[in-house]
C-alpha cells in the first residue's frame, strides 16, 4: 500500500520521502521526486524486518520535528500500544499544518479472530505466552477490537485526519483518496452499483462519498448514487443519464 500511494505521488511529480521506526526513527528517505525515489522506497520496504517493540508516539513526534515545510504525512501502523499519548503526538502534527492520514492496518486475524479452542498466543514484541479458551473469549475480543478502532476514528474526525481503516467504508475512502489524487481535473463523480440490498456496497459507497463530500477533493463534487441492478444494459443507460445530467463528469467509482 505505501509503495502503491508511493508511485502514486510520484506520478504527479510530487515529492516523496520514507520514515520506519520502532522505538525510534530507525531510516528515513529524504523526500525526491525523482522516478528512481521509488525503487529506493521498494528496496527499503523490501528488507524491512520486525524487530522488538515499538514506540509509535516518541516516534511521531521525533518525525513531526524533522519536517520544516507543510507536508501530506502517511502513517501506516497497527496502533496496538497505549492510544493517549499516540493520538496526543496525532494532534501535534495536525497542529504543526500537516495534512495526516493515518492508515490503521491489522492483520485479518487480528480483526476476525477465527481461533476454537485453547490457544496459546505470542505476543512478538515481548517474546511473553498466553492460553486463551478461544471460543468463549471471542466475543469479549471482537468488541474491544471495534470499540478500539471506533476511537481511533472518531478522534481523527475530530482532528480533521483521514482515518483509513480495515472496513468496506475504510475501502471506500481508500478509494475516494486515490480518485482524488489520479483525477486531477475537476468536475463530477457519482457512483454506479449493483443494487442498495447489498450491505458491503452501501457501506464502501458510503465510504466514498463522504471522503469527497468532506472536503478531501476539492476539485471533485460527489453527485449521486445510480443503481444498475446487475443489469449490463442497465448499467450502460444509468451512465448515459449521468452523461447527460452532469456534462462535466470525470470520474465513477464502482
Amino acid at each position: 500500500l505505501a509503495a502503491a500511494l508511493c508511485y502514486l505521488m510520484i506520478h504527479q511529480q510530487d515529492p516523496v520521502g520514507l520514515i520506519t521506526f520502532d522505538e525510534k526513527i530507525r531510516q528515513s528517505l529524504p523526500p525526491k521526486s525523482k522516478r528512481t525515489q521509488l525503487g529506493s522506497v521498494l528496496s527499503l520496504l523490501a528488507n524491512l524486518k520486525p524487530t522488538g517493540k515499538t514506540d509509535i508516539a516518541k516516534s511521531l513526534t521525533q518525525i513531526a520535528a524533522m519536517l520544516k515545510h507543510r507536508s501530506l504525512v502517511m502513517i501506516f501502523s497497527d496502533l496496538l500500544a497505549d492510544p493517549e499519548p499516540v493520538i496526543q503526538a496525532l494532534h501535534r502534527l495536525r497542529h504543526g499544518g500537516h495534512d495526516v492520514i493515518l492508515f490503521h492496518i491489522l492483520d485479518e486475524a487480528e480483526v476476525k479472530f477465527p481461533f476454537d479452542g485453547m490457544i496459546e498466543f505470542d505476543e512478538p514484541e515481548t517474546q511473553e505466552k498466553l492460553q486463551v479458551d478461544a471460543s468463549s473469549f471471542r466475543g469479549d475480543y471482537l468488541a474491544e477490537v471495534q470499540k478500539f478502532c471506533e476511537m481511533y476514528k472518531r478522534e481523527c474526525f475530530q482532528s480533521g485526519i483521514d482515518y483509513v481503516g480495515i472496513d468496506n467504508e475504510a475501502a471506500g475512502r481508500m478509494a475516494g483518496l486515490l480518485m482524488t489524487g489520479l483525477q486531477k481535473r475537476a468536475g463530477s463523480v457519482i457512483a454506479l452499483c449493483h443494487s442498495q440490498v447489498y450491505a458491503v456496497q452501501r457501506e464502501r459507497v458510503r465510504g466514498f462519498s463522504e471522503f469527497l463530500m468532506r472536503g478531501a477533493g476539492t476539485h471533485l463534487q460527489f453527485r449521486e448514487v445510480a443503481f444498475a441492478h446487475d443489469d449490463e444494459l442497465e448499467a450502460v443507460d444509468q451512465l448515459r443519464i449521468a452523461l447527460r445530467a452532469y456534462p462535466d463528469l470525470v470520474g465513477i467509482y464502482n
